[in-house]
């Protein structure tokens, strides 16, 4: 799964460079996370580079990474995502996206890859055509195989994680160029 995903990301970075218009981003992300019982609050960054393949769909790849604070672990994670957005009023100095990332995650907690969707909704602040500020709220949900952290239910059982899922709310403060 990574190899496809890290594939199809150098060939959108491959495909921005004679693309119409390449745009890019640089996130700051902060979240809420809960998966039963254990819950925390993350912060992070994330890039995604890829091309306007009309006037109001983008479509690019990036990653991500940082650290999540939990009462009982702190973890640092990462994710390599395919990154779809669509702008409903590209040509306005405000405008309102709608996006979606999908692709593995991992952290530093468990050995293992999982599966992350991450639907957001946004604004955009267009300064000039090619740069701007951006604010997303989004939603992650990441499929855990297994259901739970075996080393964390050995080490300490009331942790043990029951829920197939992890639930994170993420709001994002960045630019675009």
């Amino acid at each position: 799964m990574k190899r496809l995903v890290f594939a199809v990301f150098i060939l959108l970075i491959s495909f921005s460079g004679w693309a119409a218009e390449y745009k890019g981003f640089a996130e700051l992300q902060s979240g809420l996370m809960r998966t039963r019982p254990v819950y925390g609050t993350s912060m992070g960054l994330s890039t995604s580079h890829g091309a306007m393949i009309s006037e109001n769909y983008f479509v690019g790849g990036g990653f991500d990474f940082g650290t999540l604070y939990s009462p009982s672990n702190d973890y640092s994670y990462g994710s390599m995502f395919l990154d779809g957005r669509y702008y409903l009023k590209p040509e306005e100095k405000i405008t309102p996206v709608f996006g979606l990332r999908v692709g593995p995650h991992w952290n530093s907690l468990e050995e293992s890859t999982y599966f992350s969707f991450n639907p957001f909704v946004g604004i955009d602040f267009n300064v000039s055509r090619s740069f701007g500020f951006c604010v997303n709220l989004g939603y992650k949900l990441a499929f855990i195989p297994g259901g739970y952290y075996d080393h964390i239910a050995i080490s300490q059982p009331e942790n043990r994680i029951t829920a197939p899922t992890v639930n994170c709310l993420v709001l994002g403060l960045g630019i675009h160029f």
